[in-house]
């Protein structure tokens, strides 16, 4: 019998606090993170935005030592942009003080991270960050092989590094299990206004697709507030 594809999702759940404010503008998703391939010759993929990879360590983004300033805003995700779910510059002493995120899609872990240099190692276009960037990391937490490919993107509102424009990196991965790879999106992740505006980008949350291979541990969320 032929194998039936199974699609799961998850649903957006950024924490995202703020009193009433004029600007009524909704969060952005967040860069992207896609994988697909084989995981013991059966097919497997999945994605998962920035805003839905949590540290569960809520700072507020309005307070020092962020840059930003106005009404209390507590987030914890968003790492890859600097914390900020609007993609504003949080500044470098909040940018590197991140706690990392942490999100599971299927049976692989997805880390995010916020430092000073890059990766030694990475998969796809080796980036150089200038001087800080994100940078997110997928290990393979299961007992069998995943041979395929990994992808972080997103359409950048534009910042003080540059104007609106569409970023992308993808490489090929070989990870057994336990193994991990680093992928990063550009040099410096928190300083071109935030990724992946909603409007623009209808598609939102995690998904997991997988033929032939049985799924646990999956947890369903409410979608992301609006910040008003």
């Amino acid at each position: 019998m032929k194998p039936s594809l199974m699609t799961f999702a998850v649903a957006s759940a950024a924490f995202l606090l703020g009193n009433a404010s004029v600007n009524a503008a909704p969060a952005t998703l967040g860069a992207k993170f896609e994988f697909n391939g084989l995981l013991d010759g059966s097919p497997v993929s999945g994605s998962i935005y920035d805003g839905d990879i949590h540290s569960g360590v809520p700072r507020d983004v309005n307070a020092p030592p962020s840059l930003l300033s106005g009404a209390p805003s507590l987030s914890d995700s968003y790492v890859l942009q600097g914390g900020d779910p609007f993609g504003g510059d949080t500044g470098d002493d909040f940018e590197v003080t991140q706690s990392p995120g942490h999100a599971v899609v299927g049976f692989f872990d997805i880390f995010t991270h916020y430092g000073f240099g890059e990766p030694a190692v990475q998969a796809g276009t080796f980036i150089a960050a200038a001087p800080d960037t994100g940078y997110l990391e997928i290990q393979n937490n299961t007992t069998k092989e995943f041979v395929g490919t990994i992808t972080l993107s997103g359409q950048a509102y534009g910042g003080i590094y540059g104007p609106a424009q569409f970023f992308s990196n993808s490489g090929s991965v070989d990870l057994k299990p336990g193994e991990f790879a680093d992928i990063v999106l550009n040099n410096e992740s928190s300083n071109y206004g935030g990724y992946n505006h909603p409007d623009a980008i209808p598609d939102s949350g995690a998904t997991l697709g997988m033929l032939g291979v049985s799924l646990i541990g999956l947890l369903h969320f409410a979608r992301r507030p609006v910040r008003a």
